[in-house]
């Protein structure tokens, strides 16, 4: 759009102060991005790397946010799982395998929701899951023995 003025005293005028508005928007973009560096060079010197978790791993998720039917925080798991990785729709979120009876929680997880399961330190040494048995179509395990118990009158 061409402005048409008799004279241009008032188009230099506001081109000027156009010109100088750039200059200080961009004096000041840069002087926020240097600061930006400033601040986040003591920060990342406290961060720890996220775990490297890939898909096919197993992992537990944190309870934090998840309401339980425990009478108080306290008593209540601090992880669910171990759960199986699936996906990584985005950068620091994973795909999670949830079980049915846990259909409230969303499936996909944040890198700081989740814990990788820690690898077995002694070699050769595999824990089998142990024997199921089905009872009216419900997976069910059988106790081999109680070693001891304890009653609170």
């Amino acid at each position: 759009m061409q402005l048409q003025v008799e004279n241009n005293t008032w188009i230099t005028k506001t081109d000027s102060f156009v010109t100088d508005l750039r200059l200080v928007h961009n004096n000041l973009k840069g002087a926020i991005e240097d600061m930006q560096c400033y601040y986040q060079i003591p920060v990342n010197k406290r961060r720890t790397p996220a775990p490297k978790i890939e898909v096919g791993d197993h992992v537990f998720i944190l309870t934090r946010f998840i309401k339980s039917i425990q009478p108080t925080k306290k008593l209540s798991e601090k992880y669910l799982g171990p759960f199986k990785v699936i996906g990584k729709p985005g950068t620091y979120s994973y795909l999670i395998k949830l079980p049915n009876y846990l259909y409230a929680i969303h499936f996909v997880s944040h890198i700081s929701q989740i814990k990788p399961v820690p690898l077995n330190n002694i070699p050769n040494c595999v824990n089998p899951p142990l024997p199921s048995i089905e009872i009216d179509g419900n997976l069910e395990f059988k106790v081999a023995q109680i070693l001891d118990f304890k009653l609170d009158w």
